[in-house]
């Protein structure tokens, strides 16, 4: 998921480091938007791979970064389908 409006004025983002109304600095975002996003990719694989406890590692690592509905149901049916 690509961060498309700024969180702080709700101005429309684009590439840059900074958003064009208020400045607010947004790499650290962007970096955790990525980190989420890889880590549910892992998990996928890992489940399409048979590796359920492995999935679920990822997806708790993804859910402290962002919490996510979809991600919180796949790591709930991982949990009650051992």
């Amino acid at each position: 998921m690509i961060v498309e409006r700024c969180p702080n004025c709700r101005a429309r983002l684009d590439a840059d480091p900074r958003c064009p109304r208020c400045g607010m600095e947004l790499g650290l975002l962007r970096s955790l938007e990525k980190g989420f996003d890889a880590a549910v990719a892992q998990a996928i694989l890992r489940l399409a791979e048979g590796e359920a406890a492995e999935a679920a590692g990822h997806l708790r690592y993804a859910l402290r970064l962002r919490r996510d509905p979809l991600a919180s149901e796949i790591l709930a049916l991982i949990e009650r389908n051992p």
